[in-house]
This record gives structure tokens, C-alpha cells and sequence, in this order.
């Protein structure tokens, strides 16, 4: 049995579909009336000039991919030039990352908790161990944050002043620590409030996990610019290269 005739690619016209669609169309093909030379001219003509006009529109872009090591501050760079080149953040934007500040300030927290074993220190106050068991407890990397009440507020401001954690503030140096960690508990108190609204700098401040392929536009020098941030897509190729 002869095998079927394969699909043509998508976007990409079969033979047989490209002849029946100009036979259809009104300066078409026709078995019975052949297309002048003066027509195939004219037609080469529109279609050089549309290939010419979209040549001119990519030459005014500018595609920038971003590339770098987890936690290299790829994410970082993109929300800088949306504030600095695209408008920044709406208001009710901003509101809708309070969530997001809530559970930097959680994991800034644990971080410097762990941080403390590895460098060997030790808890000087009594409650210390149970608050980061709280904190623990939230789970806020799959389960999220929707609020910093008292209970939590509590227990950031009282590890934060616990020696033990200072004593890793002073040696983060040596281990490894959220970078963002002492910004948001140096405004623990702002961001404790009930009508809080992040800042642009407590949104450029936070980390959270790139999922997908994130895009900022903005207009530059007269030139487009499309930049991306793959982020952990980086290794599925197929996920992003349609954007080049």
C-alpha cells in the first residue's frame, strides 16, 4: 500500500494548496488563461516589497537574551530596565507582589538560620529554636504567603535579634545567604503594616524562581528592544528559541 503523503509543516503551504489557493483567487493560476509576464512582474514586485518592509522592521529590533548561572541576578537586570526604560510597576501591580515580599522575608530568614549551623553558632535566646520551627512550618516556597501577621512578625524580629544570627551577619562572607535577607528585615517594620504596598526597590529586591520565558519590551535609541529571561526553561531549547 502506498504510504500517506505527510502533513507540510505548520505555516508552510503544500504544493497542491498553493495551487488550488492561486487558481481560486482573482489573478490566480488558470489552466485556461496563463499569467502574463507583466503579472508574474507585478506580483514579484509586491512581494519583494513586503519582504523589504519586514527586513526594515527587524532592523529596528533588538533581541536580547539573557543567560547566566541560577541566582546570578538575570531577573534582576529585567525588572531594572522595565522600571528604568518601560514605565516600571502600575500601582496595582505592585499590590499584587505583596505575597512575593512575604515569602522573601521568610526564606531571607531561614537562610541565615541555616547559615548559623554551618558556622557552628549557637541560639543565645530560649524561644530562638522554636520560632524558626514556625517559620519552617509555613512552608511558604509551595504553599505561599498571603500575610506577615503578628505570630510571624514575632518571630523574624526575634531571630533577626538573637546574637547568634548577628554573629552570621557579620561572617555572610563565608557562607552562603539570600543577598536580599538583611534589606527586608531592615524593613520588617514597613512591610509589617496592613496597607502595605511594595516599593519598586522591594520588588527589585526580591527572588523568586523564573518559570517560563519572562519578556520586557521597551524602546531604546530608536530601536525595539525585546529582552528575555528564560530563566529554568534555559535547557529546553524548544520552549524558547521560537522568540529568535
Amino acid at each position: 500500500n502506498p504510504e500517506p503523503p505527510q502533513a507540510s509543516p505548520p505555516g508552510i503551504l503544500s504544493m497542491a494548496s498553493l495551487i488550488n489557493k492561486l487558481r481560486n483567487s482573482p489573478m490566480g493560476l488558470s489552466e485556461s488563461s496563463p499569467v502574463s509576464q507583466a503579472e508574474l512582474n507585478r506580483r514579484n514586485r509586491d512581494i519583494e516589497s513586503q519582504l523589504e518592509k519586514e527586513r526594515k522592521q527587524m532592523d529596528g529590533q533588538i533581541k536580547l537574551l539573557l543567560l547566566g548561572a541560577a541566582e546570578s541576578g538575570k531577573s534582576t537586570i529585567l525588572k531594572q530596565m522595565k522600571v528604568i526604560h518601560d514605565n516600571g510597576y502600575k500601582n496595582e501591580e505592585l499590590v499584587t507582589m505583596r505575597s512575593i515580599v512575604f515569602i522573601n522575608c521568610v526564606s531571607g530568614m531561614l537562610s541565615y538560620c541555616d547559615a548559623m549551623r554551618k558556622l557552628g553558632e549557637e541560639y543565645a535566646k530560649k524561644n530562638s529554636e522554636q520560632y524558626e520551627e514556625y517559620l519552617r512550618s509555613l512552608n511558604v516556597d509551595e504553599k505561599g504567603l498571603d500575610k506577615i501577621d503578628q505570630r510571624t512578625y514575632d518571630a523574624l524580629t526575634s531571630l533577626w535579634a538573637d546574637k547568634a544570627i548577628q554573629n552570621v551577619r557579620e561572617k555572610k562572607t563565608m557562607v552562603y545567604l539570600f543577598d536580599s535577607a538583611d534589606y527586608f528585615m531592615d524593613n520588617i517594620d514597613r512591610i509589617f503594616k496592613h496597607d502595605y504596598t511594595p516599593t519598586t526597590q522591594d520588588i527589585i529586591r526580591t527572588r523568586v524562581s523564573t518559570m517560563g520565558v519572562i519578556e520586557v519590551k521597551f524602546r531604546m535609541k530608536n530601536k525595539n528592544w525585546r529582552v528575555f529571561d528564560v530563566g529554568g526553561q534555559r535547557s529546553q531549547r524548544k520552549k524558547w528559541i521560537h522568540c529568535f
